[in-house]
């Protein structure tokens, strides 16, 4: 038996739990308990920032305005914190400076 979970395996297991989480205290859907979730999180993945022109359905760019919105959307529901489950940059050009120049732009 194979142990290692794929990345879509990994992913769907974290928003299992993360999801759990959102719905705060199991007794607060009967009234029991204060209805407030205990945590608000926001979750982000795959955002893929470089400065270099779209490739097939990747649009480079654009990953700046989406990710506005959803820092938007995030300081509207008031979130206590945002999880990145990775993949925020892209390669760019290769170098270890244009790496370092989209991680300043999308951050």
């Amino acid at each position: 038996m194979n142990s290692v979970l794929s990345r879509r395996q990994t992913m769907q297991r974290a928003g299992v739990v993360l999801a759990g989480l959102a719905c705060g205290h199991p007794l607060a859907a009967l009234g029991a308990v204060n209805a407030k979730p205990a945590v608000r999180f926001g979750l982000i993945t795959d955002v893929h920032y470089a400065d270099r022109p779209s490739r097939g359905a990747r649009h480079y760019r654009d990953s700046t305005g989406k990710m506005k919105v959803a820092v938007d959307a995030f300081n509207q529901q008031a979130v206590d914190f945002v999880v990145e489950c990775g993949d925020f940059i892209d390669a760019g050009d290769g170098t270890v400076e244009s790496e370092l120049s989209n991680l300043v732009t999308i951050e």
